[in-house]
């Protein structure tokens, strides 16, 4: 009778473990269907999603007015150009770009009113070529001045949808040490 009853438990015992087992195996299975399926699907999106626009980029990049240099010229400027300087600080970028027009058609050039002018155009949405007034050239204009003319040319190109060009300046600009190097390689990144 011992035999019979312990031959019962374990047939017993074998057709449910059976059972179990195979509905395990099945759950598993799915499980890692819809996983892979997930994950497929994420990779797609991922691949098929195009990146960050230029305008988007520029829009990202584009902040004159927590630039450390163009503050710190707005500071320590004087006369008509500190007009047109604080024009552009104060939000009025037209009446910036008609004080600063005045005084670009000189024979020698000042950087920073060719930078403002230009920040300021870009600002109030101006049609003109800009790339132009920053490519002038400013010899004897300190590294620090140039790091940033070069900074705002390359936003100037990618504004214009020249990535390209953007990345031949952003390029240069990540040789040397300036304040710009960190977000010129962070922008040509965004750009690969």
């Amino acid at each position: 009778e011992e035999k019979q009853v312990e031959s019962l438990i374990r047939a017993s015992m074998k057709t449910p473990g059976k059972k179990a087992g195979v509905k395990s195996r099945t759950i598993f299975f799915r499980s890692m269907l819809v996983t892979a399926v997930a994950a497929s699907v994420a990779f797609l999106i991922l691949i098929l999603t195009p990146g960050p626009t230029p305008d988007k980029l520029f829009s990202n990049f584009f902040k004159p007015l927590e630039d450390k240099i163009l503050v710190h010229y707005a500071e320590s400027s004087r006369g008509e150009v500190q007009t047109g300087v604080q024009f552009y600080f104060a939000g009025k970028y037209r009446d910036a770009v008609d004080m600063l027009a005045e005084q670009l058609n000189t024979d020698d050039p000042d950087p920073y009113i060719s930078l403002f002018y230009v920040l300021a155009c870009l600002e109030a949405g101006c049609d003109e070529n800009l790339t132009n007034i920053l490519t002038e050239d400013f010899s004897g204009t300190n590294k620090e001045v140039m790091s940033a003319i070069s900074w705002y040319l390359g936003l100037c190109y990618l504004n214009q949808g020249e990535s390209e060009s953007a990345k031949d300046i952003l390029s240069e600009l990540v040789l040397f040490e300036n304040p710009y190097k960190r977000r010129a390689k962070k922008l040509l990144r965004k750009l690969e």
